[in-house]
Protein backbone atom coordinates (compact mmCIF):
# COMPACT_ATOMS: atom_id res chain seq x y z
CA UNK A 1 0.00 0.00 0.00
CA UNK A 2 3.17 1.98 0.46
CA UNK A 3 4.70 1.08 -2.42
CA UNK A 4 6.34 3.23 -5.02
CA UNK A 5 6.04 6.56 -2.72
CA UNK A 6 9.21 8.74 -2.37
CA UNK A 7 10.85 7.97 1.63
CA UNK A 8 11.38 10.80 3.98
CA UNK A 9 13.46 10.76 7.50
CA UNK A 10 11.77 10.77 10.47
CA UNK A 11 13.89 13.81 11.44
CA UNK A 12 11.32 16.10 8.57
CA UNK A 13 8.36 14.84 10.04
CA UNK A 14 8.66 15.31 13.49
CA UNK A 15 9.31 18.22 16.17
CA UNK A 16 11.75 19.02 18.80
CA UNK A 17 11.21 17.97 22.48
CA UNK A 18 11.61 20.62 25.69
CA UNK A 19 14.26 19.05 27.87
CA UNK A 20 14.31 20.01 31.26
CA UNK A 21 17.29 19.42 34.76
CA UNK A 22 15.04 17.79 37.53
CA UNK A 23 18.22 18.82 39.72
CA UNK A 24 18.20 22.61 39.09
CA UNK A 25 14.00 22.68 39.66
CA UNK A 26 13.34 24.78 42.71
CA UNK A 27 9.88 23.09 43.64
CA UNK A 28 10.41 19.57 44.68
CA UNK A 29 7.21 18.68 43.09
CA UNK A 30 7.38 14.89 42.39
CA UNK A 31 7.41 14.00 38.33
CA UNK A 32 6.32 10.29 36.71
CA UNK A 33 10.08 8.92 35.26
CA UNK A 34 10.31 6.63 32.21
CA UNK A 35 13.12 4.49 31.76
CA UNK A 36 14.23 1.46 29.75
CA UNK A 37 12.95 -0.70 32.31
CA UNK A 38 9.45 1.12 32.01
CA UNK A 39 8.78 -0.48 28.59
CA UNK A 40 7.91 -4.09 28.00
CA UNK A 41 9.34 -4.99 24.65
CA UNK A 42 7.17 -7.05 23.61
CA UNK A 43 3.53 -5.75 24.42
CA UNK A 44 5.12 -2.37 22.91
CA UNK A 45 3.75 -0.24 26.16
CA UNK A 46 4.80 1.42 28.96
CA UNK A 47 4.05 -0.78 31.73
CA UNK A 48 5.48 0.68 35.20
CA UNK A 49 7.20 4.22 35.80
CA UNK A 50 8.89 5.61 39.07
CA UNK A 51 7.83 8.75 41.07
CA UNK A 52 10.67 10.98 41.44
CA UNK A 53 11.09 14.25 43.78
CA UNK A 54 13.75 16.03 41.35
CA UNK A 55 16.48 16.01 43.95
CA UNK A 56 16.43 11.88 43.64
CA UNK A 57 16.09 12.01 39.81
CA UNK A 58 18.95 10.15 37.50
CA UNK A 59 21.31 12.28 35.63
CA UNK A 60 19.20 10.39 32.24
CA UNK A 61 15.76 12.57 33.48
CA UNK A 62 15.63 15.40 31.10
CA UNK A 63 13.04 14.83 27.96
CA UNK A 64 9.94 16.14 28.47
CA UNK A 65 7.23 13.97 26.86
CA UNK A 66 3.53 14.69 25.44
CA UNK A 67 0.74 12.34 24.96
CA UNK A 68 1.23 11.09 21.38
CA UNK A 69 4.83 10.85 21.33
CA UNK A 70 6.89 7.36 20.39
CA UNK A 71 9.34 6.48 22.51
CA UNK A 72 12.10 4.68 20.58
CA UNK A 73 14.73 3.10 23.03
CA UNK A 74 18.62 3.40 21.59
CA UNK A 75 20.08 0.83 23.52
CA UNK A 76 19.78 -2.76 22.82
CA UNK A 77 17.87 -2.24 19.37
CA UNK A 78 17.63 -5.82 19.20
CA UNK A 79 14.95 -5.65 21.07
CA UNK A 80 12.90 -2.75 19.92
CA UNK A 81 11.72 -1.41 23.19
CA UNK A 82 9.21 0.92 21.69
CA UNK A 83 5.98 2.85 23.02
CA UNK A 84 3.45 5.46 22.55
CA UNK A 85 2.92 8.14 25.52
CA UNK A 86 -0.06 7.66 26.84
CA UNK A 87 -2.90 10.50 27.88
CA UNK A 88 -2.26 9.74 31.82
CA UNK A 89 1.77 10.22 31.14
CA UNK A 90 1.27 13.67 29.33
CA UNK A 91 4.27 16.15 30.95
CA UNK A 92 5.67 12.81 32.40
CA UNK A 93 9.95 12.27 31.83
CA UNK A 94 11.95 10.13 29.76
CA UNK A 95 15.24 8.67 29.49
CA UNK A 96 17.99 10.01 27.39
CA UNK A 97 18.06 6.47 26.83
CA UNK A 98 15.15 7.33 24.28
CA UNK A 99 14.56 8.93 21.17
CA UNK A 100 11.64 10.71 21.46
CA UNK A 101 9.67 11.20 18.23
CA UNK A 102 6.69 13.65 18.28
CA UNK A 103 4.62 13.29 15.25
CA UNK A 104 4.41 16.47 13.20
CA UNK A 105 0.52 15.85 12.70
CA UNK A 106 0.26 18.48 9.65
CA UNK A 107 2.83 15.66 7.81
CA UNK A 108 2.40 12.18 10.03
CA UNK A 109 -0.10 10.68 11.94
CA UNK A 110 1.50 9.30 15.28
CA UNK A 111 0.00 5.48 15.20
CA UNK A 112 1.35 5.19 11.31
CA UNK A 113 4.45 6.33 12.70
CA UNK A 114 4.65 4.11 15.66
CA UNK A 115 3.78 0.81 13.37
CA UNK A 116 6.49 2.08 11.23
CA UNK A 117 9.41 1.64 14.43
CA UNK A 118 7.92 -1.61 15.41
CA UNK A 119 8.53 -3.14 11.71
CA UNK A 120 10.78 -5.53 11.09
CA UNK A 121 13.02 -3.50 8.89
CA UNK A 122 13.60 -0.64 10.94
CA UNK A 123 14.17 -3.09 13.59
CA UNK A 124 17.16 -4.88 11.15
CA UNK A 125 18.39 -1.12 10.23
CA UNK A 126 19.03 -0.06 13.63
CA UNK A 127 20.76 -3.17 14.56
CA UNK A 128 22.49 -3.01 11.95
CA UNK A 129 23.86 0.80 13.19
CA UNK A 130 24.54 -0.11 16.53
CA UNK A 131 28.04 0.11 18.16
CA UNK A 132 29.32 -1.70 21.40
CA UNK A 133 29.53 -5.25 22.11
CA UNK A 134 28.07 -5.62 25.47
CA UNK A 135 25.80 -2.87 25.36
CA UNK A 136 24.94 -2.59 21.37
CA UNK A 137 23.27 1.02 21.13
CA UNK A 138 22.58 3.20 18.18
CA UNK A 139 22.77 7.24 18.13
CA UNK A 140 19.57 9.77 18.26
CA UNK A 141 20.55 10.66 14.69
CA UNK A 142 20.18 7.07 13.41
CA UNK A 143 17.09 6.71 14.28
CA UNK A 144 15.82 9.90 12.96
CA UNK A 145 17.60 9.13 9.75
CA UNK A 146 15.54 6.41 9.04
CA UNK A 147 13.41 6.69 5.94
CA UNK A 148 9.93 5.78 5.93
CA UNK A 149 7.30 6.09 2.93
CA UNK A 150 4.63 8.79 3.39
CA UNK A 151 1.14 8.99 1.78
CA UNK A 152 -1.20 11.29 2.43
CA UNK A 153 -2.40 11.37 5.56
CA UNK A 154 -5.92 9.83 5.31
CA UNK A 155 -4.38 6.72 3.66
CA UNK A 156 -1.69 7.00 6.98
CA UNK A 157 -5.05 7.23 9.29
CA UNK A 158 -6.11 3.61 7.41
CA UNK A 159 -2.96 2.07 7.36
CA UNK A 160 -2.50 2.35 11.41
CA UNK A 161 -6.49 1.44 11.69
CA UNK A 162 -5.65 -1.91 9.97
CA UNK A 163 -2.17 -2.78 11.69
CA UNK A 164 -4.61 -1.78 14.91
CA UNK A 165 -7.18 -4.05 14.14
CA UNK A 166 -4.01 -6.72 13.72
CA UNK A 167 -2.28 -6.21 16.81
CA UNK A 168 -5.49 -6.37 18.54
CA UNK A 169 -5.51 -10.23 17.52
CA UNK A 170 -2.20 -10.30 18.94
CA UNK A 171 -3.03 -8.71 22.07
CA UNK A 172 -5.78 -11.17 22.73
CA UNK A 173 -3.49 -14.20 21.92
CA UNK A 174 -0.54 -12.26 24.70
CA UNK A 175 -3.10 -12.07 27.26
CA UNK A 176 -3.77 -15.72 27.08
CA UNK A 177 -0.50 -16.31 27.65
CA UNK A 178 0.03 -13.94 30.81
CA UNK A 179 -2.66 -16.11 32.15
CA UNK A 180 -0.71 -18.64 33.97
CA UNK A 181 2.09 -16.39 34.86
CA UNK A 182 -0.46 -14.59 37.18
CA UNK A 183 -1.39 -17.90 38.21
CA UNK A 184 1.63 -18.53 39.08
CA UNK A 185 2.15 -15.18 41.19
CA UNK A 186 -1.18 -15.47 43.01
CA UNK A 187 -0.53 -19.35 43.46
CA UNK A 188 2.96 -18.64 45.25
CA UNK A 189 1.06 -15.85 47.20
CA UNK A 190 -1.30 -18.16 48.47
CA UNK A 191 0.86 -20.77 49.48
CA UNK A 192 3.82 -17.88 51.31
CA UNK A 193 2.65 -14.51 51.29
CA UNK A 194 4.49 -11.63 50.42
CA UNK A 195 8.09 -12.45 50.15
CA UNK A 196 9.80 -9.32 51.31
CA UNK A 197 7.29 -8.21 54.19
CA UNK A 198 6.92 -12.07 55.54
CA UNK A 199 3.39 -11.52 56.97
CA UNK A 200 3.28 -16.01 57.35
CA UNK A 201 6.60 -15.34 59.18
CA UNK A 202 8.68 -18.17 57.60
CA UNK A 203 12.68 -18.31 58.73
CA UNK A 204 14.69 -16.07 56.16
CA UNK A 205 18.21 -16.46 54.98
CA UNK A 206 20.21 -14.58 52.92
CA UNK A 207 21.18 -16.34 49.32
CA UNK A 208 24.61 -16.61 50.27
CA UNK A 209 23.79 -18.56 53.81
CA UNK A 210 21.36 -20.52 51.67
CA UNK A 211 24.43 -21.83 48.85
CA UNK A 212 26.82 -22.29 51.36
CA UNK A 213 30.15 -22.68 49.55
CA UNK A 214 31.64 -19.26 48.31
CA UNK A 215 31.63 -20.21 44.90
CA UNK A 216 28.01 -21.09 44.07
CA UNK A 217 27.11 -17.23 43.63
CA UNK A 218 29.64 -15.90 40.93
CA UNK A 219 29.38 -12.74 38.01
CA UNK A 220 30.68 -13.03 34.97
CA UNK A 221 34.26 -12.97 34.17
CA UNK A 222 36.16 -9.13 34.29
CA UNK A 223 35.96 -7.31 30.96
CA UNK A 224 39.67 -7.38 30.43
CA UNK A 225 39.32 -11.45 30.95
CA UNK A 226 36.49 -11.08 27.99
CA UNK A 227 36.69 -8.33 25.45
CA UNK A 228 34.53 -8.40 22.30
CA UNK A 229 37.31 -9.40 20.06
CA UNK A 230 37.00 -12.50 22.18
CA UNK A 231 33.99 -13.57 20.61
CA UNK A 232 33.82 -16.36 17.92
CA UNK A 233 31.27 -18.19 15.69
CA UNK A 234 31.40 -21.04 17.47
CA UNK A 235 32.57 -22.92 20.58
CA UNK A 236 31.38 -22.29 24.17
CA UNK A 237 28.57 -20.55 24.47
CA UNK A 238 28.38 -16.96 26.25
CA UNK A 239 25.08 -16.43 28.38
CA UNK A 240 24.26 -13.06 28.29
CA UNK A 241 21.62 -10.82 30.71
CA UNK A 242 19.33 -10.30 27.16
CA UNK A 243 19.12 -14.24 27.21
CA UNK A 244 17.84 -14.17 31.05
CA UNK A 245 13.78 -13.41 31.06
CA UNK A 246 11.68 -13.90 34.07
CA UNK A 247 11.28 -17.31 34.27
CA UNK A 248 12.05 -18.50 30.92
CA UNK A 249 15.58 -18.95 29.02
CA UNK A 250 15.70 -16.93 25.42
CA UNK A 251 17.88 -19.35 23.51
CA UNK A 252 17.85 -17.25 19.92
CA UNK A 253 21.05 -15.68 20.19
CA UNK A 254 24.09 -16.31 21.60
CA UNK A 255 28.04 -14.80 21.29
CA UNK A 256 31.04 -18.26 21.51
CA UNK A 257 34.18 -18.33 22.76
CA UNK A 258 36.97 -20.62 22.17
CA UNK A 259 37.95 -23.32 24.39
CA UNK A 260 41.11 -22.23 25.60
CA UNK A 261 39.55 -18.81 26.21
CA UNK A 262 37.33 -20.53 28.52
CA UNK A 263 39.79 -22.29 30.18
CA UNK A 264 40.61 -18.65 31.66
CA UNK A 265 37.24 -17.45 33.08
CA UNK A 266 35.82 -21.51 34.10
CA UNK A 267 35.38 -19.55 37.22
CA UNK A 268 31.67 -18.32 35.74
CA UNK A 269 30.85 -21.82 33.88
CA UNK A 270 27.19 -22.09 33.77
CA UNK A 271 25.61 -26.01 34.13
CA UNK A 272 22.16 -27.25 33.75
CA UNK A 273 19.94 -26.00 36.73
CA UNK A 274 21.84 -22.94 37.73
CA UNK A 275 19.90 -19.90 38.47
CA UNK A 276 20.36 -16.83 36.46
CA UNK A 277 20.31 -13.56 37.24
CA UNK A 278 20.41 -10.59 35.29
CA UNK A 279 22.47 -7.62 37.10
CA UNK A 280 22.39 -4.99 33.99
CA UNK A 281 20.08 -3.70 31.72
CA UNK A 282 17.20 -6.10 32.64
CA UNK A 283 17.82 -6.00 36.45
CA UNK A 284 16.00 -8.24 38.03
CA UNK A 285 15.37 -11.08 35.70
CA UNK A 286 16.02 -14.22 36.85
CA UNK A 287 15.45 -18.05 35.74
CA UNK A 288 17.27 -21.16 35.51
CA UNK A 289 19.17 -22.39 32.98
CA UNK A 290 17.88 -25.02 30.36
CA UNK A 291 19.77 -28.34 28.77
CA UNK A 292 21.86 -27.27 25.92
CA UNK A 293 24.05 -28.89 23.90
CA UNK A 294 27.23 -28.01 24.87
CA UNK A 295 29.50 -25.70 27.84
CA UNK A 296 28.29 -22.29 28.68
CA UNK A 297 29.75 -19.46 30.41
CA UNK A 298 28.61 -15.79 31.61
CA UNK A 299 29.16 -12.51 29.92
CA UNK A 300 31.64 -10.15 31.48
CA UNK A 301 29.02 -7.79 32.15
CA UNK A 302 25.61 -7.84 34.00
CA UNK A 303 25.24 -12.09 34.92
CA UNK A 304 25.34 -13.36 38.34
CA UNK A 305 25.03 -17.37 38.62
CA UNK A 306 23.33 -18.80 41.61
CA UNK A 307 24.20 -22.80 42.27
CA UNK A 308 21.92 -24.44 44.31
CA UNK A 309 23.29 -27.48 46.00
CA UNK A 310 20.84 -30.64 46.57
CA UNK A 311 21.26 -30.53 50.28
CA UNK A 312 20.25 -26.40 50.40
CA UNK A 313 16.99 -25.32 52.31
CA UNK A 314 15.47 -23.92 48.84
CA UNK A 315 15.11 -25.69 45.94
CA UNK A 316 16.15 -23.94 42.83
CA UNK A 317 12.88 -23.53 41.52
CA UNK A 318 11.46 -21.81 44.41
CA UNK A 319 14.08 -19.39 44.22
CA UNK A 320 12.75 -18.05 40.86
CA UNK A 321 9.71 -18.13 41.71
CA UNK A 322 10.06 -15.87 44.95
CA UNK A 323 12.45 -13.42 42.75
CA UNK A 324 10.26 -13.00 40.37
CA UNK A 325 7.62 -11.79 42.78
CA UNK A 326 6.03 -8.68 42.03
CA UNK A 327 7.11 -7.59 45.51
CA UNK A 328 10.50 -9.03 45.43
CA UNK A 329 10.98 -7.51 42.23
CA UNK A 330 10.33 -4.07 43.81
CA UNK A 331 12.54 -4.71 46.19
CA UNK A 332 15.45 -5.62 44.02
CA UNK A 333 14.69 -2.15 42.45
CA UNK A 334 15.46 -0.58 45.47
CA UNK A 335 19.05 -2.22 45.90
CA UNK A 336 20.06 -0.88 42.24
CA UNK A 337 23.26 1.07 42.30
CA UNK A 338 24.38 3.79 39.53
CA UNK A 339 22.73 6.36 37.91
CA UNK A 340 23.83 6.49 33.83
CA UNK A 341 22.94 2.69 34.22
CA UNK A 342 21.12 0.65 37.33
CA UNK A 343 22.84 -2.56 38.02
CA UNK A 344 23.37 -4.73 40.97
CA UNK A 345 26.91 -5.70 42.69
CA UNK A 346 27.69 -9.19 43.48
CA UNK A 347 27.52 -8.27 47.50
CA UNK A 348 24.32 -7.08 47.25
CA UNK A 349 23.26 -9.82 45.17
CA UNK A 350 24.82 -12.31 47.48
CA UNK A 351 22.89 -10.16 50.83
CA UNK A 352 19.73 -11.01 49.35
CA UNK A 353 17.53 -12.29 51.94
CA UNK A 354 14.65 -14.86 50.83
CA UNK A 355 11.81 -16.28 52.57
CA UNK A 356 12.94 -20.51 53.76
CA UNK A 357 9.04 -22.17 54.04
CA UNK A 358 9.47 -26.23 55.03
CA UNK A 359 11.13 -28.19 51.55
CA UNK A 360 7.39 -29.79 51.16
CA UNK A 361 5.61 -27.01 50.63
CA UNK A 362 7.89 -25.93 48.30
CA UNK A 363 7.98 -29.07 46.35
CA UNK A 364 4.05 -28.57 46.51
CA UNK A 365 4.43 -25.39 44.51
CA UNK A 366 7.30 -26.48 42.08
CA UNK A 367 4.89 -29.40 40.80
CA UNK A 368 1.94 -27.17 40.50
CA UNK A 369 4.87 -24.71 38.32
CA UNK A 370 5.62 -27.56 36.23
CA UNK A 371 1.95 -27.93 34.75
CA UNK A 372 1.21 -24.33 34.58
CA UNK A 373 4.94 -23.64 32.18
CA UNK A 374 3.70 -26.80 30.15
CA UNK A 375 0.00 -24.69 29.72
CA UNK A 376 2.06 -21.68 29.18
CA UNK A 377 4.25 -23.32 26.27
CA UNK A 378 1.05 -24.94 24.42
CA UNK A 379 -0.55 -21.14 24.46
CA UNK A 380 3.19 -19.15 23.83
CA UNK A 381 3.31 -21.53 20.25
CA UNK A 382 -0.42 -20.37 19.64
CA UNK A 383 1.02 -16.83 19.80
CA UNK A 384 4.13 -17.49 18.13
CA UNK A 385 2.11 -18.38 15.13
CA UNK A 386 -0.01 -15.32 15.52
CA UNK A 387 2.88 -13.07 15.83
CA UNK A 388 3.94 -14.30 12.77
CA UNK A 389 0.56 -14.00 10.48
CA UNK A 390 0.53 -10.32 12.03
CA UNK A 391 3.96 -9.62 10.83
CA UNK A 392 3.13 -10.92 7.12
CA UNK A 393 -0.02 -8.43 7.33
CA UNK A 394 2.50 -5.60 8.45
CA UNK A 395 4.77 -6.13 5.66
CA UNK A 396 2.33 -6.38 2.89
CA UNK A 397 0.06 -2.94 4.47
CA UNK A 398 3.42 -1.22 4.51
CA UNK A 399 4.87 -2.38 1.55
CA UNK A 400 8.09 -4.25 2.87
CA UNK A 401 9.65 -6.98 1.02
CA UNK A 402 9.99 -10.01 3.17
Amino acid sequence: MTEGLPLVAIADVTLAVDAWNPLAAQAQVPFEYIDISSIDPIAKEIRETERLLPKDAPSRARQLIRVGDVLVSTVRPNLNAVAMVPRELDCATASTGFAVLRPDTRLVNGRYLFHWVTCELFVREMVKRATGASYPAVSNSAVREFKLPLPPLKQQINIAKTLDMANSVWRKRREAEVLPERLLYSTFEDLFGDPVSNPMGWPKARLMELVVDKHAIVDGPFGSSLKPESYVSRGVRVIRNFNIRDDDFDASAFKYVTPEKFAQIRRSEVLLGDVLLSTKGTVGNVCRMPELEGRSVLSASGTVRIRVPPGAPVRPEFVVAQMIDPSFKRHIKQQQSGTIQKYLNLTTVKALELVVPPLPLQDRYCELASIVRRVRGRVRTATVAAAGLIASVRRHVLGIAA
